[in-house]
């Protein structure tokens, strides 16, 4: 997928005289109409899209919303399968989600307001690459599954550069031995968030992610090396390794710090209490 995605009327008021929709049904039609058009985005929702406005508006749009492949929400093997088209609101209430990935149902509720929820899709959180869904997917070692039905690592997907068009996510279904999820905002209100991480253990090693508003989510590398050779690293090691994750943002390094540090400290009774 595109920069993209996530939820807006066919035609915005301030979209120009000229503008085209399209609206293909198949993943396979819509690859073959971004492919006949190479200035054309894919667009769910829009929410997402939007933010780039003032930028320029794009004289062709595909919605992908639509998309037979990219619809429901179901038990897929060993995974739940999310479709991309679905939007965050629905999921957080998803019975299935919020049984087998709660940490995902967790995440939508902190996404924007429940207008925004109720267009922003699962896809266009993901094209976003700052999305607040983000961090809980990299740390369950979410899937991605592509229009041709390969699934691929999303981690690696969203390092190689530009998305292909996803139809669905497939959360790996195993017992949590941990998990917890925090975004931290400048206020009560909705505002941007500062820094939203993510952890998650199964049955291996924990697995960190973060993200934030003008910071792409990424896997928190640095920090899981850390603590799986000690739990109980130092601050100033764990400081040191969220610096790395981080690409030298000192602020939110020790934003970071502060809060794997709260969270690990209290795993020892969340293990317990299983």
């Amino acid at each position: 997928m595109k920069r993209a995605a996530a939820g807006m009327p066919d035609a915005p008021p301030t979209a120009p005289r000229g503008l085209q929709v399209l609206r293909p049904i198949t993943a396979r039609e819509a690859i073959a109409l971004q492919a006949a058009r190479r200035d054309a985005v894919f667009i769910a929702g829009g929410t997402a899209l939007q933010l780039g406005w003032n930028e320029g508006i794009p004289s062709v749009l595909i919605a992908v919303d639509a998309l037979h492949e990219a619809q429901g929400v179901r038990l897929a093997g060993q995974t739940l399968r999310i479709g991309t088209a679905v939007r965050l609101e629905a999921l957080r209430h998803d019975a299935l989600v919020r049984e087998h990935a709660p940490l995902l149902a967790q995440a939508c509720g902190e996404i924007g307001a429940f207008g925004v929820r109720n267009l922003a899709t699962l896809g266009g959180n993901i094209a976003w690459r700052m999305g607040d869904t983000l961090p809980a997917l990299l740390a369950a070692e979410a899937l991605a599954e592509l229009a041709d039905g390969r699934c691929l690592p999303l981690a690696g997907l969203l390092k190689a550069g530009t998305l292909p068009l996803l139809v669905a996510v497939h959360w790996p279904l195993h017992p949590l031995a941990f998990s917890f999820f925090e975004k931290l905002s400048h206020r009560a209100s909705f505002s941007p968030s500062r820094l939203t991480v993510a952890g998650l253990q199964g049955p291996g090693p924990l697995c960190l992610a973060a993200g934030a508003a003008g910071l792409p989510a990424r896997r928190l590398l640095h920090c899981e090396t850390l603590l799986q050779r000690d739990a109980d690293a130092s601050d100033s090691a764990l400081s040191d390794a969220a610096l790395a994750d981080l690409a030298g943002d000192a602020t939110r390094a020790r934003l970071l710090q502060r809060v794997l540090r709260g969270h690990l400290a209290a795993r020892p009774l969340a293990e317990s209490a299983r």
